[in-house]
């Protein structure tokens, strides 16, 4: 059995200059495999071929179509590429589906490229020669300045020892590439179904691994299977690799369910999205894109009518680069990393090429004023090979919770928590234990987080002028956080470098906030406190201390309110009791659930040495902060930690 190379060689050229006879002379298949290409001569479908290297290994070539008329096909032939084959007939020279093809390749991959003058048995050698130079000046331009030109014939086979031993070479460059250790993930090229087995798919993974009997899901079918079988160049397989063709056989999936476009992966970590944030080039020598202009949006084996959106500036012209984000007619699966390429719709030509930089629900229109310039610092990442800080750059949400980790990291569970905990970039929030935390925050753009508090601070000190501020639950909240996250909420004031945010008494307010208090009340809230703590287990009732004071119940009131914001006071009904009570009894409390999974009343009663009133309302308060829950006579604990 040959070993197989991850490795796809990719033809590209114009019509009628040789690709598939070059593939046949290189491989020994013809690619054309339909009636009308052999009637016509002409390539319509992507056709895959292994050819044998030395050392018996495979490597797979993928021949495109030439025609103008099948440019959605090249495309999707074009994004598998990793290494170039550009072919170009003497008696023409380079023509416009050549440098379209070659423009294509190079915005969709990084290929190692050679090019191979074909049809030289109709030239002299004089012309050969000329049309070698005319196409080492197209693969400069291109960005492939050291690219091998080699002439050939396809006819006589003239020149093919060269060939096969320059692809060979760059082959072996290619193999050298770092793994791409992403979760599964295969782009459907054809779907067919076989007698025995069922419905089969082929095509190129584009990362990632997956073995027979591996869970995988379709999307965006929302289909689940797993893997019945593989062949990789009609070699039966146990395991299915990156840069190879290959054909899966999928389990419980009928034929007509699946189709061209769609993405077989590893459950839980890619989507369907309708929107994305992008990095677009423009690759044209002479087209504009305009600020709101409808394409075709081309990636991997599927293409999809967009809308782009320019984040700034009213056109993109040739040569410029610039952020923008794209809304799709119908969902398509994309991540962060991805290469995409624009085409106009009418004309029918490449106009851009780009990156994904973070996928959306949908296009934010204009609330987020500083999304270009994070789209900035997210191909930034990018060019860094930083998929999860691209992703969290130009996301909606600069706070992650744990069930989006998957996505963002496009690595599978184990290794995507190892990722989050190198990155050096992620604030952890909400630790449970020994766990990992529940959430994570970008530090990047932490500046926003604390923006957000600053405001809902404002809005509280305006609404509450008697209290010191936001209770941590509160401050979790308006980020979208639930309340185990509170103290590491709080936390993150302390890298506010405008130090803008400040905690007192457990509150977080703007620094320069103090309660509007007059001096009458802030005396009533001195002595109110005084009797409060003298009173202790016993906990004074709020009516009598009215009357004792001779205040106004509004008075009282206020001064509670504070109080309680103080961290000073709790509220038990129509009592009072020192903060400083409650916290022993919740301690009491967690000695006995140490030794027993409930309590009943008088046991908690003869712990704590409260009255049976009070007791009840402790137990009450308890069970409204959710540590406790009531079961009948007794109650049982909630949370682990009281």
């Amino acid at each position: 059995m040959s070993s197989i190379i991850p490795v796809m060689v990719g033809t590209a050229g114009h019509v009628h200059h040789g690709k598939s006879s070059l593939v046949k002379l290189l491989t020994g298949c013809d690619t054309m495999r339909l009636p009308e290409e052999r009637r016509r001569a002409l390539t319509i479908e992507l056709g895959y071929a292994p050819c044998t290297l030395g050392g018996n290994r495979l490597v797979g070539i993928v021949d495109v179509p030439g025609h103008e008329d099948f440019i959605r096909t090249m495309v999707a032939g074009a994004s598998c590429i990793d290494v170039l084959l550009l072919v170009v007939a003497a008696d023409d020279g380079p023509m416009p589906q050549t440098l379209e093809h070659l423009t294509i390749v190079a915005t969709l991959r990084s290929p190692q490229a050679m090019a191979v003058v074909t049809k030289t048995d109709l030239v002299d050698a004089a012309r050969a020669a000329e049309v070698e130079e005319e196409v080492k000046a197209l693969l400069a331009r291109a960005g492939f300045p050291d690219a091998p030109v080699v002439r050939a014939s396809n006819k006589t086979g003239d020149g093919y020892e060269h060939v096969y031993s320059t692809l060979e070479r760059l082959v072996d460059a290619a193999a050298l590439r770092p793994a791409d250790n992403r979760a599964f993930r295969h782009d459907i090229e054809r779907v067919f179904a076989t007698t025995g087995h069922g419905t089969v798919v082929t095509g190129v993974a584009r990362c990632g691994t997956c073995a027979v009997g591996d869970a995988l899901e379709i999307i965006p079918a929302g289909l689940t299977t797993q893997l019945k079988g593989a062949q990789a160049y009609r070699q039966t397989t146990t395991q299915v690799a990156m840069g190879s063709c290959t054909a899966l056989n999928l389990k419980d999936v009928p034929d007509h369910a699946v189709s061209r476009g769609m993405t077989v992966a590893s459950p839980g970590i890619y989507r369907a999205t309708s929107a994305a944030v992008v990095w677009l080039t423009n690759v044209s020598g002479d087209l504009i894109l305009k600020r709101r202009q409808e394409v075709r949006l081309h990636a991997g084996t599927t293409d999809e009518v967009a809308m782009v959106r320019l984040l700034e500036g009213e056109a993109l012209p040739p040569g410029a680069a610039a952020a923008a984000v794209i809304t799709l007619r119908s969902p398509m699966v994309l991540a962060s990393g991805d290469r995409i390429l624009l085409r106009l719709l009418s004309p029918s030509r490449t106009i851009t090429g780009g990156v994904v930089l973070a996928i959306r629900e949908r296009d934010p229109g204009r609330t987020e004023r500083d999304l270009a310039e994070r789209s900035v610092s997210a191909n930034a990442c990018l060019r860094k090979g930083d998929l999860l800080g691209a992703a969290l750059s130009a996301a909606a949400e600069p706070i992650i919770n744990d069930a989006e980790i998957l996505c963002l990291t496009q690595l599978p569970a184990v290794a995507a928590r190892a990722a989050l905990t190198r990155h050096g970039e992620l604030i952890p929030l909400g630790r449970r234990g020994s766990g990992p935390p529940s959430h994570w925050g970008y530090r990047p753009r932490l500046a926003e987080i604390l923006a957000r508090l600053d405001s809902a601070a404002q809005v509280f000190h305006r609404e509450h002028p008697n209290e010191w501020g936001l209770l941590p639950r509160q401050a979790a909240e308006i980020l979208g956080l639930p309340g185990d996250c509170a103290d590491d909420v709080i936390k993150l004031t302390a890298d506010d470098s405008a130090k803008r945010l400040v905690v007192r008494h457990g509150r977080l307010a703007i620094a320069s906030f103090a309660p509007a208090l007059p001096q009458k009340l802030m005396e009533l809230r001195d002595r109110v406190l005084d009797l409060v703590t003298q009173a202790g287990m016993n906990a004074p009732a709020r009516g009598n201390l009215v009357k004792d004071l001779a205040c106004s119940e509004g008075d009282m009131d206020t001064v509670v309110k504070l109080l309680v914001s103080e961290g000073r006071l709790r509220v038990l009904g129509t009592n009072l009791m020192p903060a400083a009570i409650v916290e022993s009894c919740r301690a009491k409390l967690a000695e006995i659930f140490a030794g027993s999974p409930s309590v009943d009343l008088n046991t908690f009663r003869t712990a704590s040495g409260l009255s049976r009133n009070l007791s009840v309302a402790v137990l009450e308060l308890f069970d409204r902060e959710g540590l406790t829950r009531r079961q009948g006579l007794v109650r049982v604990a909630v949370k682990k930690k009281l």
